[in-house]
């Protein structure tokens, strides 16, 4: 006689009963078995710990085995890391930024307290006048005697003169009409151990109407960051016009 598997004693292999253990529900001894999860599976057994996630979510760990998650950034923000986790932030602006708007009049200008924030400075200086003849000169830090420079000038035909050399910002500006503008660059003025290139450009006419352009290449002689920029006229002339824009680069 064969007895019914219903009614049968346990034999090996047999399961009589399943129990729900760490993190799971349900279980039985009898009938359709079902376990659910109660708590999210543990980093530690291949889960993530976590029990949701909104779109655009990104799993980290904040510590060791332990997951986090770090919700999306808004628009233009970029990933980044911040206490050794990462964050979403804004990128820090790069390019140009207008740090002052100054008129030249008087004997001298100056421009004091610039921002040690950038990796270098760009001065735009245009429409410049004086009475009298000379140059204009930008003095770092209100020297004169910091630069050194080579120099190239064109008096508006297709050759170049040799300018030599100096040790002053000068632009080369010799006449006071007004039509001129002169852009100086200048790296690493935050330095306290270095030296600081310099790059200076100007373009102006003359009493005749004819371009002249000026380049010079040289660096500023110091140690000490730049703080301050006086602008001058060589010949101790006042200013009667002129703007000059001051950009801190990033």
């Amino acid at each position: 006689m064969t007895r019914s598997r219903d009614n049968a004693t346990n034999v090996a292999g047999d399961i009589s009963g399943v129990t729900a253990g760490t993190g799971l529900s349900g279980g039985g001894t009898n009938g359709s078995v079902t376990l659910d999860l109660s708590t999210p599976v543990a980093s530690t057994n291949g889960g993530t710990g976590l029990s949701s996630f909104t779109t655009g979510d990104m799993i980290y760990s904040s510590s060791g085995n332990t997951l986090a998650k770090l919700g999306i950034g808004t628009t233009s923000q970029v990933l980044t890391v911040a206490s050794g986790i990462p964050s979403w932030a804004t990128p820090s602006s790069g390019g140009m930024t207008l740090l002052s708007t100054t008129t030249l009049s008087g004997a001298s200008t100056t421009i004091s307290g610039i921002s040690g924030s950038y990796n270098s400075l760009y001065v735009l200086a245009y429409g410049a006048t004086w009475s009298g003849s000379g140059n204009l000169q930008v003095k770092p830090n209100g020297d004169g005697s910091l630069f050194a420079y080579i120099r190239t000038y064109y008096d508006g035909s297709a050759t170049a003169t040799d300018g030599g050399g100096g040790s002053t910002i000068q632009t080369g500006l010799n006449t006071n009409n007004g039509t001129n503008v002169v852009a100086i660059q200048i790296d690493n003025y935050t330095s306290t151990s270095n030296f600081k290139p310099v790059i200076l450009r100007n373009g102006s006419t003359n009493s005749s109407s004819v371009g002249n352009a000026y380049f010079a290449a040289g660096a500023i002689r110091t140690n000490s960051a730049i703080t301050s920029l006086e602008f001058v006229q060589n010949s101790s002339a006042n200013f009667t016009g002129g703007t000059v824009l001051l950009y801190g680069v990033k």
